[in-house]
């Protein structure tokens, strides 16, 4: 009986022994091999993420390349509506005989220039008091439309005056117009 007793305890303490020596197993080689398993797919993420952002790249540098073909033979069209820096008065001159030539008095303000740094283009605002009849006005912006350099009119307001001798009216229009400039190399 004494026997029997001792193998059943000694039984059941390997069957401890065999699950303590399972766990430490499990703790010293499965832990770890986890955390690297976690930090090796932290890595192969970090990787995958770095590599789209590098495929994107790719693919923008390649429509830049695209886009840049295609407009290339128009590279001296965009040269030829943006004046040279710094002279400004054969704009000036034209805008003058467009409101001339439509029948409208003119007033020129000239703005700041806005340039941003490392860029060949910079921009000059011209505020334009307009007055005369709406027909001359409507044929002084058809002229401003026509002139050979690019103006981009970012406000319009216009007001009519009547006059009390006169039965015509006058029409005032105040024109914000920004140009682009060419840097002078």
């Amino acid at each position: 009986m004494a026997d029997r007793v001792y193998l059943k305890n000694r039984f059941f303490i390997s069957a401890i022994i065999f699950g303590v020596l399972t766990l430490v197993i499990a703790v010293l080689v499965a832990y770890p091999a986890l955390r690297e398993i976690r930090t090796i797919n932290r890595q192969v993420y970090e990787e995958r993420v770095r590599l789209e952002k590098l495929y994107v790249k790719g693919q923008l540098q390649k429509k830049v390349r695209e886009n840049y073909a295609r407009i290339e033979g128009s590279i001296g069209f965009l040269d030829e509506i943006l004046l040279q820096e710094n002279n400004e008065l054969p704009y000036i001159a034209a805008v003058e005989q467009a409101a001339s030539d439509a029948g409208a008095e003119l007033k020129i303000n000239i703005g700041e220039r806005k340039r941003q740094p490392n860029e060949l283009i910079s921009s000059l605002r011209f505020n334009l008091e307009v007055k005369g009849s709406w027909e001359s006005i409507a044929r002084f912006l058809e002229s401003l439309e026509k002139m050979p350099w690019y103006s981009n009119i970012q406000e319009s307001t216009f007001a009519v005056h009547q006059e009390k001798d006169n039965s015509s009216r006058i029409i005032s229009a105040s024109l914000a117009v920004d140009t682009f400039w060419l840097l002078a190399q």
